[in-house]
Order: C-alpha cells, then sequence, then structure tokens
C-alpha cells in the first residue's frame, strides 16, 4: 500500500481498526481541511487534502462531488450534519484503465459529470441497490445497509449481467488492468 483515500470519514469508512492499524507515516489523501484534521488527531504525519487533481506514483488523482442523500434529507438540518460531506476519486494513469470510486454517493449531476468528463473503465460503487453494472462494495460487514452480497449476487444472476458485475469478498484484491 503506497497512500490511503479517505472519501469522507464516517465510522464505515474511516474507523477505530483504519487509525490503528494504517502506518502513521503513510500519505493519507482527504476531501477537506475538517477530515485532515480529524486524521491529524489521530497521529497521521502526511495527509493531504485533494482539491482538484494531484499526481501521486504516476497517478493521476481527481477528486468528484457526492452527497450521502437526496435534497429532501439535507433540507433537515440535524441529518444534514450527519450525512456531512463525501467525495469520489479517479484513477487516472498512462497505459491502464481509468477506475472512478463514485465515493458513498447517492446519484447525481457530480456523478454524471464526472462520468461524461472521465469516461471510466472501470466504476466502483457503494451499492445497497445496484441497477447498473460495475464492482459492488459496502455490503454485509456495514451495518446500516440491507443487501447482502448473497442477494446482490442473485439479483445479478437474474440481470444476466454476471460477466460485467463483481462482488469482492471483504479485503479480496481485485485485479483490474
Amino acid at each position: 500500500m503506497d497512500a490511503v483515500i479517505v472519501t469522507h470519514t464516517h465510522e464505515d469508512h474511516w474507523g477505530e481498526t483504519a487509525a490503528r492499524s494504517i502506518p502513521k507515516n503513510l500519505p493519507v489523501y482527504v476531501q477537506h481541511q475538517a477530515d485532515a484534521a480529524k486524521i491529524r488527531s489521530q497521529g497521521f504525519t502526511d495527509v493531504r487534502v485533494l482539491n482538484g487533481s494531484t499526481v501521486f506514483n504516476g497517478v493521476t488523482i481527481s477528486k468528484t462531488g457526492g452527497v450521502h442523500g437526496t435534497e429532501a434529507m439535507y433540507a433537515n438540518p440535524q441529518l444534514a450534519e450527519i450525512l456531512g460531506d463525501a467525495m469520489g476519486v479517479v484513477f487516472q494513469s498512462s497505459g491502464h484503465k481509468t477506475a472512478y470510486i463514485m465515493g458513498d454517493t447517492v446519484w447525481t449531476a457530480d456523478v454524471n459529470k464526472a462520468l461524461n468528463r472521465y469516461k471510466p473503465d472501470y466504476l466502483i460503487m457503494n451499492t445497497g441497490y445496484a441497477l447498473i453494472s460495475g464492482i459492488t462494495v459496502h455490503m454485509d460487514t456495514v451495518n446500516h445497509t440491507a443487501v447482502s452480497r448473497t442477494d446482490m449476487r442473485k439479483f445479478i444472476r437474474g440481470q444476466g449481467i454476471e460477466s460485467r458485475v463483481n462482488v469482492p469478498e471483504d479485503g479480496e484484491i481485485l485485479k483490474l488492468d
């Protein structure tokens, strides 16, 4: 592992285990200063706010917009505070396919904009009820989702899209071209 991308600091994305297990000198990319301050307070020494795009080890990392819920959800101040901010990230490198990690977001104009701008070969989505193809994550061990890997695989088989969708196990590494 050369660096860490933290799309947001909710417990299911950046928790006690991550803070304890990841080397404190490893570069950690975050969406804004508030997340940077939180992670620095846990002893991390190389925390970088991702504004726009940056290049790390020959890979261009680009921040994309994202939101945790609908406009109606954000209209409730208490819920909006809990939902907070989230970002997505696009990875590009010469001679390699482009990957877009949407992050913890609902489908928004920002997602459409990122898809149109970067035209990713791979789309990694946090799913609870996926209707499109890609790599599905954010199930089973995340206590606020209702779709399990078993459910997702059954759905994928029913749609006949097994060749286009991966459902990795926790900790499984998928090699993308």
